[in-house]
Formats: structure tokens, C-alpha cells, sequence
């Protein structure tokens, strides 16, 4: 998943930003907007992530639904805006997105 996922930190806001081709834009911005730069947040959706169980985790603009071995983000307010991907990978770019916290602190 990495290597469709590129995380860089914002030259001038700071921010982190993930950047990914069109297919993976879900990923990318469900990172930034509910995600964002929590470790704890993102510690507990890892976690979330690597366990067996279903279940949905609503953000600010979109929905995590985990179900057997798949994760689907689901924009909140635009239907055709959503990605599936199997939970080993979302789980990488999750961990790259910690690696990412933590070159900060």
C-alpha cells in the first residue's frame, strides 16, 4: 500500500498530506480529515484494523466499514466516493501514517 501512498509533511502549514493517484483518493483524504494528526486516534483504528471483528467507525467525512478481511471507506456525503481494499493494507498505510506522527515528535 505504500507505494501507492505517499505521506509528506505541508512546506507551509505543516500538515501532514497524503497524496495517492485518483483510485486511492479515498485513502488519502479519509487520513487527513478523520484520521488527521491524533497517534492515539490512529493507534485504536490500527488496532480496530488488524483485530477480526466487523464494524463501522463514522468520521468527520467518511465511514470506516470493516468486514472479514476488507476495509471500504465510504465518503458521508458523495455516494460514488468510496475505495475497498483488503485490512492488511489499509493497516500499512495506517502504519505509515504513525511513522509519519512520529518523525514529527
Amino acid at each position: 500500500m505504500t507505494a501507492v501512498l505517499e505521506i509528506v509533511r505541508d512546506p507551509v502549514d505543516g500538515h501532514l498530506r497524503a497524496r495517492a493517484p485518483a483510485l486511492f483518493r479515498a485513502l488519502a483524504d479519509w487520513l487527513e480529515s478523520d484520521v488527521q494528526e491524533d497517534p492515539a486516534h490512529a493507534r485504536l483504528l490500527l488496532e480496530q484494523v488488524r483485530g477480526e471483528a466487523d464494524g463501522e467507525h463514522v468520521g468527520n467525512a467518511y465511514v470506516l466499514v470493516l468486514n472479514g478481511t476488507e476495509a471500504r471507506i465510504e465518503a458521508l456525503h458523495d455516494p460514488d466516493e468510496r475505495l475497498a481494499l483488503p485490512r492488511r493494507d489499509l493497516a500499512g498505510a495506517l502504519q505509515g501514517w504513525l511513522a509519519a506522527l512520529d518523525r514529527r515528535a
